[in-house]
């Protein structure tokens, strides 16, 4: 049997990264549809005053919406190949990767918030997001590290 010191690591926020990046697909799928599907629902001039009077635009929202998506798929993908190979210390590199790749994109989100003027307490949310890919990122570093002392 193989000494992966970082499974339990990979395992656990592999399992968080696809319960989130489920989440996220189903939430703003269903939020993009809403939003695009308004006028042949017959509520298209209630859904767009109510987004004109949070103080945006549809287009904002649906932009939005996309990136949403788009970054719960990645977190899916991240979380299923961490999952797979949790205890495959030849693979710890591309799990190392995939996680810096994540903290990289979760800081551009924080740095994009607070260009836009987000309110401290999204700031501080922004950064709480970053402990996920940050264990995930140990994880792979201890498997990494196992891999170079089981090759000498």
């Amino acid at each position: 049997m193989v000494n992966a010191p970082g499974k339990t690591l990979l395992l656990i926020s592999g399992i968080l990264l696809v319960i989130i990046g489920a989440l996220s697909i189903l939430i703003f799928g269903l939020t993009l549809a809403g939003l695009l599907a308004g006028d042949s629902l017959g509520i298209g001039e209630e859904v767009t005053q109510a987004i004109t009077d949070s103080g945006t635009d549809k287009d904002t929202l649906i932009v939005g919406a996309i990136i949403f998506i788009v970054a719960g798929l990645w977190a899916l993908v991240v979380g299923i190949l961490g999952i797979k190979n949790r205890a495959v210390l030849e693979k710890a590199q591309l799990c190392l990767v995939l996680g810096v790749i994540f903290i990289v994109l979760a800081l551009v989100g924080v740095v994009l918030q607070a260009i836009g003027g987000a309110e401290i307490q999204d700031l501080a949310l922004g950064l709480i997001d970053l402990v996920l890919p940050l264990v995930f990122v140990a994880g792979a570093i201890m498997n990494k590290k196992a891999l170079s002392q089981q090759q000498g």
